[in-house]
């Protein structure tokens, strides 16, 4: 166990000094820029079976995103990001005459530990963690065109939910940079108000939102 520990300690100080050979990075320290999710939610639930067997499904786990996103650089080693992004996700299988959507606005903060790769600046991993706030979740169904079909609008309230994220970026330029990764988000919601609730089911009322989405940016620094 001691012989663990010793190890350890010497990783943890092998990365809080990697690259502190080299001098300053020449870019910003503050980066502004945008975003963009693509992915999946973990959870689907079907809306409404079609006369010939298919599944209306949709999930209120963001499968896109895009928004607007401000970094800045606490330390060689430490950053944080805050994000304000417009968030949805569609039918998981498209079917002809229905329509159904889920779109909300989200806040972020996220705080990152960054690790360089080199002594240039130009490499580095991110790996990050922080808090959601997503607001004015809405559901919108346009099915009644189909047998069994309905439209709905059912609104959700307000939650808040965390995410986990890493991340490969890579600067072109002393002032250009974009990124690549994973994050996963963790969400739960609660029905708050609609129409044609008769058509409500349980699974529909606290829905998670959990997500798993490749992320990538483009930022200029200053």
């Amino acid at each position: 166990m001691k012989r663990v520990f010793i190890i350890a300690c010497l990783a943890l100080i092998s990365f809080s000094t990697f690259g502190e050979g080299a001098s300053d990075p020449v870019y910003g320290r503050s980066r502004i820029g945008l975003t963009a999710d693509l992915g999946r939610g973990t959870e689907n639930h079907t809306l409404f079976v079609t006369p010939d067997f298919k599944n209306a499904n949709i999930s209120l786990g963001k499968n896109y995103a895009f928004g607007v996103r401000y970094g800045y650089e606490l330390s060689r080693s430490f950053e944080m990001d805050g994000d304000i992004n417009f968030e949805g996700s569609t039918l998981t299988n498209p079917i002809t005459n229905v329509k159904a959507r889920v779109g909300y606005g989200s806040v972020t903060l996220t705080a990152n530990y960054v690790l360089m790769l080199g002594k240039d600046f130009a490499k580095r991993l991110k790996f990050g963690a922080g808090a959601d706030y997503n607001f004015s979740p809405r559901l919108t169904i346009r099915g009644q065109r189909v047998q069994n079909g309905f439209d709905a609008t059912w609104n959700y309230e307000n939650a808040a939910g965390y995410h986990v994220n890493a991340m490969y970026e890579y600067f072109w330029s002393e002032s250009w940079s974009a990124d690549l990764g994973l994050k996963w988000t963790g969400i739960a919601y609660k029905f708050n108000s609609g129409t044609n609730l008769s058509y409500l089911k349980n699974e529909f009322r606290e829905p998670g939102g959990n997500a798993i989405n490749v992320v990538a940016g483009v930022y200029f620094h200053f």
